[in-house]
């Protein structure tokens, strides 16, 4: 393969550098152990070392781990989930240039935007009315478990000086999918926040999960074999950068110092957030299918500990903005 161009060279914050190369040929990319055609970007961290197949870098304010050949990468001990597996060339990492510029950067370098005086978030809080959504071991109701955090994080949120606006309060109300990032569209929101719990086919599935839109024709994380991944460029997909700084913010949060499980920010198309007129997240606060997390639901500390920590998240991804 021969070099056409070297398109950049670029220092990101905090002195990690990022070199990008496209190559002649059409080289291939993994993806989900399946192989297609598609420009090869060269990412030569400054690697510490090697072990148990992830290349390990770091400085003083990132440690990065980079599964081989796979889509798994780790920031701070936090879990991300790239659309693409990566591949070596000449002892050097090598990334599709989507994962590069539109997961990672904006982790290592936040989104330079103004932040508003007066944030609005919106905040969602999954299913409601007739639509219980999921039932735990013992058939407590998802839609009561998303509210009870909902209310939580309302109040901490507006103890920070944020206003905040909930799809709804009570769980007899009844939202369709698109009246959801409606009500943030109409309130001209900052910020929409869809909050759920899981559930698995099994009793051992159990963590949180943090997800943000993909990015036009690229697979999803959970449907990494799709041949057809959708090419459409959604509202949502205006807020890429924003919406990857947001997931990494509050999920580091979430699983930070905890024992819940962390299983990565990953990509998704769900229809909230493909309609979000503002940086969006849908987070999967635990498994209620495991009697394990089932304990946690139950426990008013739990709720009340996963609504502090989303509500710190949100504060460092103002934070983080420019």
């Amino acid at each position: 393969m021969y070099i056409l161009e070297l398109l950049c060279k670029a220092r990101v914050q905090f002195g990690i550098y990022i070199f990008l190369a496209v190559f002649s040929a059409c080289p291939y990319i993994l993806k989900a152990d399946v192989y297609v055609e598609a420009p090869w970007v060269e990412f030569p961290l400054t690697l510490v070392n090697q072990t148990n197949g992830f290349f390990n870098a770091a400085n003083h304010n990132y440690r990065v781990k980079v599964k081989e050949k796979s889509r798994l990468v780790e920031i701070n001990g936090t879990t991300l989930w790239f659309h693409n597996g990566n591949d070596t060339h000449d002892e050097k990492l090598r990334f599709h240039p989507d994962d590069i510029q539109y997961i990672l950067n904006p982790v290592l370098e936040p989104p330079p935007i103004a932040a508003a005086k007066k944030q609005l978030i919106v905040l969602d809080p999954g299913h409601g009315g007739d639509d219980t959504g999921a039932l735990s071991v013992s058939k407590i109701a998802e839609k009561t478990v998303n509210l009870a955090i909902a209310k939580r994080l309302k109040l901490k949120l507006e103890k920070w000086g944020h206003e905040v606006i909930m799809t709804r309060d009570s769980d007899e109300q009844s939202l369709s999918l698109d009246e959801r990032p409606g009500i943030a569209e109409n309130e001209s929101a900052n910020l929409f926040i869809s909050l759920h719990a899981n559930k698995a086919g099994n009793e051992i599935s159990r963590g949180i999960e943090t997800f943000c839109l993909s990015l036009p024709g690229q697979r999803s994380t959970n449907d990494p074999k799709s041949q057809n991944p959708d090419q459409k460029n959604w509202p949502g997909n205006k807020f890429n950068l924003e919406n990857s700084w947001l997931a990494y913010t509050v999920h580091h949060s979430l699983v930070r110092h905890s024992s819940f499980g962390d299983r990565g920010i990953k990509r998704a198309r769900f229809r909230v957030l493909k309609l979000a007129p503002c940086p969006a997240i849908l987070i999967e606060c635990g498994f209620l299918s495991s009697k394990e997390d089932e304990q946690f639901f139950l426990k008013d500390s739990y709720l009340d500990y996963i609504a502090q920590r989303i509500a710190n998240g949100v504060q460092a991804y103002f934070k983080g903005l420019k």
